[in-house]
C-alpha cells in the first residue's frame, strides 16, 4: 500500500522471503535473457530443450521434461514449436515404441551453438557483480534449496 507522504511502498514481509527474491531474480534474468538474445524469439525453456537435445541425441521427450521440471503438456508444446521451426525432429524409439526420441536437425545444431554463445554472455552479465567464489556459492545454495525434501516430493 502506498504511503500518503511519499511514493515509497511498504513491502511488508516480502524482502524477508527467499521465494520473493528468487522470483524477482527469475523475472530479471528472463528479461535480460530476452534482451541479450536480441529478440531471437527463443525462450529459456526452448533454449534448455535445445541444449539437452544437443548433448543427448535421441533423448526422450519425457526425459527432457523431467530434467527441466516441466509437465508433459508443457514439454509437448515446447517441442512442437521447435519442430515447427525445423530445429528438431521426433522419431519413435526403436527400443520402446511408446517413446519419442528427440534429434536436432543441422539447423537446430547450428542455432543451439549460437544460442549457447549468447547464454554464456548472459550468464557473465548476470553474475557480473559477484566474484567467482560468490557465483559458486550461489549455485551451491540454489541447488541446496532445489534439493529440499519438499522439492523431492513434488518431483514424484
Amino acid at each position: 500500500m502506498s504511503n500518503s507522504r511519499s511514493n515509497t511502498i511498504n513491502m511488508s514481509l516480502l524482502p524477508e522471503l527467499i521465494g520473493y527474491h528468487l522470483h524477482r531474480a527469475e523475472i530479471d534474468s528472463y528479461r535480460e535473457f530476452m534482451k541479450d538474445f536480441h529478440g531471437s524469439k527463443y525462450t529459456p525453456k526452448q533454449f534448455s530443450v535445445l541444449v539437452l537435445a544437443r548433448a543427448n541425441q535421441g533423448i526422450s521427450q519425457g526425459a527432457i521434461g523431467k530434467a527441466l521440471g516441466m509437465d508433459r503438456a508443457t514439454t509437448m508444446v515446447v517441442v512442437d514449436k521447435l519442430q515447427a521451426r525445423r530445429l528438431l525432429s521426433r522419431e519413435r524409439s526403436t527400443g520402446d515404441r511408446r517413446k519419442q526420441e528427440i534429434h536436432l536437425t543441422a539447423r537446430g545444431i547450428e542455432l543451439t551453438e549460437k544460442l549457447v554463445t549468447h547464454a554464456k554472455a548472459h550468464e557473465a552479465s548476470l553474475t557480473a557483480n559477484l566474484s567467482s567464489r560468490e557465483t559458486a556459492t550461489l549455485r551451491k545454495l540454489l541447488l541446496k534449496v532445489r534439493n529440499s525434501p519438499e522439492n523431492e516430493l513434488a518431483d514424484m
